[in-house]
């Protein structure tokens, strides 16, 4: 009797401290779970507060109905790097007459050119969905211009034109936010730069041509200077990864 009170003892005994091992371990388990589950959520909240908002912007810019370009902007949402490829322009002119003693017969001619720029702007908010722009650019511009006279004593006369415009930009826009992707900005560049290119007028081999190479400074504003821009807009959240 005394033999299996004993050997009932020791089987308590062994029993015993295992489940209460167990249970404490179980406890501390349960106590230890909420708070693995909670660092990945501070971590990430953590990371939220520290991210950096990236705006991107693709922009239409209207200057007239044959001249337009296209916009890039890259940056946060005070400070913006802008990529534009602007006046791309291409115009076909034909005129016709019917007067039997005139001395040009339909002359027609074509016009086109191409801009880039690059530069930054600053965005400063004026009320809710508006904002003031105010930056610069360094760009360059090409444009060529052609007429074929069709001069009847000199049916191969033709005039041409080609200059180039490398030239500072000081630009200062408002624009309106529709919605959350939509702006529209009306914008002002004024320039300063340095216009040169060449204009030849040809009539025939034995008439008097020609062929003239110019250069000036220019600045103030053009009809090229006001333009136009509907946007859409980007914003995304760039998390920092330690």
């Amino acid at each position: 009797m005394k033999t299996k009170l004993l050997l009932m003892t020791m089987i308590l005994l062994l029993l015993v401290p295992s489940h209460l091992f167990s249970q404490e371990q179980k406890v501390n388990q349960d106590q230890k779970d909420p708070q693995q589950q909670l660092v990945p959520q501070q971590q990430q909240a953590l990371q939220q507060q520290q991210g950096l908002k990236r705006v991107y912007e693709f922009g239409l810019k209207f200057i007239d109905l044959n001249n337009f370009g296209f916009d890039f902007k890259i940056g946060n949402q005070k400070t913006l790097y802008r990529l534009a490829l602007l006046a791309v322009g291409i115009t076909s002119n034909k005129f016709v007459t019917t007067q039997p003693d005139t001395t040009i017969a339909n002359p027609k001619g074509q016009t086109y050119g191409v801009g880039l720029r690059i530069g930054m702007e600053k965005r400063i908010v004026l009320a809710k969905n508006f904002d003031l722009h105010l930056g610069s650019d360094v760009g360059i511009s090409y444009n060529y211009t052609q007429m074929d006279w069709n001069v009847i004593i000199y049916p191969d006369s033709r005039w041409s034109r080609w200059e180039l415009y490398p030239a500072i930009y000081i630009n200062a826009g408002l624009s309106y936010q529709i919605g959350e992707h939509f702006i529209i900005t009306a914008e002002l560049s004024p320039s300063i730069g340095y216009d040169f290119g060449k204009e030849k007028e040809i009539y025939a081999p034995s008439a008097p041509n020609y062929d003239i190479t110019f250069h000036r400074i220019s600045f103030g504003l053009s009809t090229g200077s006001a333009s136009i821009t509907i946007a859409y807009r980007l914003l995304k959240t760039i998390l920092f990864k330690w």
